[in-house]
C-alpha cells in the first residue's frame, strides 16, 4: 500500500515529514495526508516524492518492483490517464490495452517497412 510504503521509506531515510516536504517542494500537510490515506498524490507530486527519496515512482506505487530500478516517466499526463483507467471496467481496460498494443505493433511494422524499403535502394 502506497501510504505505508511512503512512511517506511521516509523513516528509512531518516526524514521527518517536513524534511521530505522540503526536499520534494510540496506542503508538509500533503505528506501527512498521503501517509494517513486521506489523500492521493497527483502524478507530479508522486514524481517529486520519488525523486526526493531517490527511488522510482513505480517502486512507490506497485508491489514487487525493485527499488534500484530507475524509471522516469516522460509523459506524466499519459501516466495520469492510465491511473484513471484503472478505475474503469474490466472490459474498458481490456479495450485500452488492445488499442495500445495495436499502436505499438503499427509503429514496429512501420519501422520494419521503412528499414526494408531503405535497403532496396542499394
Amino acid at each position: 500500500m502506497f501510504s505505508q510504503k511512503l512512511k517506511q521509506l521516509r523513516e528509512e531515510k531518516g526524514f521527518s515529514q517536513q524534511d521530505l516536504a522540503d526536499r520534494a517542494d510540496i506542503n508538509k500537510m500533503l505528506i501527512s495526508k498521503y501517509e494517513t490515506e486521506r489523500s492521493t498524490p497527483s502524478m507530479e507530486n508522486l514524481g517529486k516524492i520519488a525523486k526526493a527519496l531517490d527511488i522510482t515512482t513505480d517502486y512507490l506505487i506497485f508491489d514487487n518492483v525493485p527499488s534500484d530500478k530507475r524509471v522516469e516517466f516522460k509523459d506524466l499526463e499519459l501516466m495520469e490517464k492510465f491511473r484513471e483507467a484503472e478505475n474503469l471496467s474490466d472490459e474498458d481496460r481490456k479495450t485500452i490495452k488492445t488499442l495500445v498494443d495495436a499502436i505499438i505493433v503499427k509503429r514496429k511494422v512501420e519501422g520494419v517497412v521503412k528499414l526494408h524499403s531503405g535497403s532496396e535502394g542499394r
